[in-house]
């Protein structure tokens, strides 16, 4: 668990020194109110192969004092029938840097988590970090499984009135790495609905959520999957993670098509962590979007990318 943290701590100091040539993180020490708010992303399980899930976390800016704050995790399983919602009153610290730790109770168990947030200028925010699990046992002469260890990914939405652009259809562009991770291709179904319009209003606009998949290289078989958000002056964060234990990050900017009617285009950067501990960083570039698709309507999310 140790070395997991160690880890996280040190991918997020990484993609800092990465993001300070942009113009989205907001640098210098972190007020701990500033914090506050509704965080949403996913937990993958290094304990168990397959398992993982949604994971809702919020933290009460009001009961922020000497750098304790209160709040809430919510994990939810997907399943067939319904998901299993598993949720946690949660309390715990935050430092000057945005390392947090946290704990939580319920009949369900315990939960214990340490990790980094991130803040980025208009109001989003990213949070990397690693859980623990212990499940209570079903009765009291029933011994306990093991507790489940992994790590989560979590973005905040950015606040924003501006309209958001349709970002649905296929994005395709170029990833090179900062480091050793080489030189290559990247592909993007994304995903984006509309909401129901405000009464009176003849147009549903556009939600400023989007998810998808993504393939490196041409690699179908091993997918990721994000959820993202679009935010004030074209800027945008998205959070994904793959079913081999790798997970990363992206904030970007969009460029809406020209006059002349070529298509949208977006850059950005990214920092991945692998199922292994071993990170990477670089840059997205070049990156389009070749086939713009109509909205559907919002529906709640079921499964990876949709």
């Amino acid at each position: 668990m140790r070395s997991s943290i160690q880890r996280a701590s040190w991918f997020v100091v990484a993609f800092a020194c990465a993001l300070l040539s942009g113009d989205t993180l907001r640098a210098g020490p972190l007020d701990p109110a500033s914090v506050g708010g509704s965080y949403h992303g996913f937990f993958q399980s290094q304990s168990t192969t397959g398992l993982w899930g949604y994971l809702n976390f919020a933290i009460d800016g009001d009961s922020i004092r000497n750098r304790r704050w209160t709040g809430s995790v919510t994990m939810i399983l997907p399943a067939s029938a319904s998901p299993i919602v598993l949720p946690f009153p949660v309390d715990g610290t935050i430092s000057a840097s945005g390392e947090f730790t946290g704990k939580g109770r319920s009949p369900a168990g315990n939960v214990l988590f340490h990790g980094q947030i991130m803040l980025l200028q208009g109001g989003a925010a990213m949070v990397d970090s690693t859980y623990k699990f212990c499940a209570s046992p079903p009765d009291p002469n029933t011994p306990p499984d093991p507790c489940d260890q992994g790590t989560s990914n979590l973005i905040r939405n950015f606040v924003s009135d501006e309209p958001a652009p349709n970002l649905n259809g296929r994005w395709d562009g170029q990833y090179s790495s900062f480091g050793r991770g080489g030189n290559g291709t990247f592909m993007l179904d994304v995903k984006q609905c509309a909401v129901p319009p405000p009464p009176g209003a003849e147009l549903a606009p556009l939600s400023h959520d989007f998810t998808g998949t993504e393939t490196i290289d041409g690699n179908r078989d091993e997918p990721y999957f994000f959820i993202g958000n679009f935010g004030p002056d074209n800027m945008f964060v998205v959070a994904g993670w793959s079913a081999t234990g790798n997970h990363f990050f992206v904030t970007g900017n969009y460029t809406p098509p020209d006059p002349n009617k070529n298509m949208a285009s977006a850059d950005g950067l990214y920092a991945l962590t692998m199922a292994n501990g071993m990170t990477d960083r670089g840059e997205l570039h070049d990156w389009v979007q070749t086939t713009m698709l109509p909205p559907g309507p919002c529906v709640p999310v079921q499964s990876p990318g949709h």
